[in-house]
């Protein structure tokens, strides 16, 4: 009786709604408050366990599980492994940079710093850290495509050229999600067809879940692992709650969990594309084109606002790309990982895609940089796009066109590292002043180009 009365406070669709809502204005309660930290600039130590390192041009980066997580940066490289209990000294760092501080805040990550001295206390001692490093061994023995493998892996793009694949739009791909844990989660139903429903879906949470740890809980997993675990027990026990009611009771939940994660862009894609595939599956019904045409269009304002560049043949690319990441380089991969021997075959799929992507990368003709456009615009947008308005492709042309059209005559000083840049505006005429300093010095490295994308100067 309790189980029916359950079943229908858990179908009532308002619910999601009214936890969405709430989730929201929690969120912006908290985002208007100062986080707080354990640490702050007087504290000289720290100690805690390796969750996740990177080393790179002789840096070797580490993030660290310490009374609060928090970032290490240390300018040679380290021996060190998964799991490893370390002890460091160094100077604390509050980061200024906006978008990097955002960043760090959406990982729980408050602090980072710039290490003076470094002690490994003891070694790892568990188990889930000690599968990752023999991972982790295993798959730098695949010489020529190890950074393939540990993107699909680790979901660490560190070691591949993925700005190359940003300009095609397909960057995606790269980012272990939705599309690898179907591609699991299908295999896996069918070899373990011969167990009873209920144990195969607890067998094969259980083995995303350590694909979870693996990727050490990349949001899109975290989204994409869950979401399959929430299907799985709707279907088992009949509760007949509608999927898209499921994505939001997540997206809810874990922005209640962490305010913050509002400010990962990867959050935005996983749950935006996901909400709107469930959204038009009637009208994609198995359909590549229109599946990635409105991927695209569901992903837009997202791609705009954060990487100020649009491929519009990306629509096209797509269905190319996912087939071929999908059912070759992602499984080979993995195949490659189990039988070392085959890298180099491996590494032949590799390169012919690598190969494609230079091709298409030089046609120009459909990509545009566009300045951030206005949270208005946006909502305007979504509304327009789910109620499948026409009125969505002139939106797309304002977007476009946005700076343009609003600009007004201003002068906006810029930090470029030694000393200001002043740049002035009016209408579409740039002209950036600059006098004294470093003649070589190089303005990409300052982030002034991805500043000038966003504002729309050309």
């Amino acid at each position: 009786m309790h189980l029916k009365k359950l079943k229908k406070i858990l179908q009532y669709n308002n619910l999601y709604y009214i936890l969405l809502i709430l989730s929201i204005i929690i969120t912006l309660f908290r985002l208007n408050i100062q986080p707080v930290s354990i640490y702050n600039e007087n504290t000289n130590k720290v100690q805690g366990y390796i969750v996740n390192y990177k080393i790179k041009d002789n840096k070797t980066t580490i993030y660290l599980k310490a009374k609060e997580n928090i970032v290490l940066n240390i300018n040679k490289k380290l021996n060190v492994s998964y799991g490893d209990y370390i002890k460091a000294q160094g100077i604390f760092i509050k980061p200024n940079d906006i978008n990097y501080k955002k960043y760090l805040l959406s990982k729980k990550i408050n602090y980072t710093v710039k290490v003076n001295n470094i002690k490994i206390i003891k070694k790892n001692k568990n188990i889930l850290f000690k599968i990752k490093n023999i991972l982790s061994k295993r798959i730098n023995k695949c010489k020529k495509s190890k950074g393939y493998i540990r993107t699909f892996l680790f979901a660490d793009k560190n070691y591949i050229d993925i700005e190359s694949y940003q300009k095609l739009g397909v960057s995606h791909l790269f980012s272990v999600s939705g599309m690898h844990v179907s591609l699991i989660s299908v295999l896996l139903l069918k070899i373990l067809s011969f167990i009873k429903a209920k144990k195969r879906y607890i067998i094969i949470s259980l083995i995303l879940i350590i694909y979870l740890f693996l990727t050490n809980f990349t949001i899109s997993m975290v989204r994409s692992c869950f979401q399959f675990i929430l299907f799985s027990i709707n279907k088992i026990y009949k509760l007949k709650i509608k999927n898209i009611n499921i994505v939001i009771f997540l997206f809810s939940i874990l922005l209640i969990y962490n305010p913050y994660y509002i400010y990962n862009v990867g959050f935005l894609f996983t749950f935006t594309i996901s909400f709107t595939l469930i959204k038009f599956n009637k009208i994609i019904k198995g359909n590549a084109l229109k599946l990635s045409i409105i991927s695209f269009l569901s992903s837009l304002p997202i791609l705009i606002n954060n990487f100020n560049q649009v491929n519009f043949l990306s629509i096209l690319y797509n269905l190319f790309y996912v087939p071929f990441v999908s059912f070759i380089l992602f499984p080979f991969s993995i195949l490659t990982l189990i039988f070392p021997f085959l890298d180099k075959i491996n590494y032949v799929f590799i390169n012919i895609f690598n190969q494609i992507s230079n091709i298409l990368s030089n046609i120009n003709i459909l990509s545009f940089d566009i300045a951030k456009i206005p949270i208005i615009l946006i909502i305007i947008y979504y509304l327009l796009l789910f109620n499948k308005r026409k009125e969505l492709l002139l939106l797309i042309l304002i977007f476009i066109f946005y700076k343009i059209l609003v600009l007004t005559p201003q002068i906006t000083f810029l930090n470029v590292g030694q000393g200001d840049s002043a740049l002035l505006r009016i209408k579409d005429k740039n002209i950036l002043i600059d006098t004294g300093g470093n003649i070589n010095y190089d303005i990409s490295k300052n982030m002034l180009l991805p500043y000038f994308r966003k504002e729309g100067v050309k």
